[in-house]
């Protein structure tokens, strides 16, 4: 689980960096600025589950699981022209596979 955790923080770190590089103007229903937002949200949110991994914590992750999906799924919809810029289909695969394994863990199997 923790490598998933790294290789979503490591997507999500370079795809801010895109982000702040985009023209300003909006993407669907979003602007740069609320993109760029959520990514550093997301960034945010990935580091804590980190944090509660290392300190098996995994209530904590559990509990804001779903927030983070939204915001993955709301970026992904925005940012559908900008599959060659962006790796949200990458992030958002190994958020699923995450969340597999939260389920799995939740259930007593890992």
């Amino acid at each position: 689980m923790k490598k998933i955790l790294d290789d979503i923080i490591n997507i999500v770190k370079s795809d801010v960096e895109v982000a702040k590089n985009l023209d300003d103007h909006n993407y669907e229903e979003l602007t740069k600025k609320e993109i760029v937002d959520f990514f550093n949200e997301l960034y945010s949110g990935i580091s804590k589950f980190i944090e509660y991994y290392d300190n098996n914590n995994f209530e904590s992750i559990i509990s804001s699981y779903k927030q983070y999906e939204g915001i993955i799924s709301e970026l992904e919809w925005c940012l559908l022209d900008f599959d060659d810029e962006f790796k949200m289909r990458e992030i958002s695969c190994l958020y699923y596979d995450f969340g597999k394994k939260l389920i799995e863990y939740k259930k007593g199997m890992i």
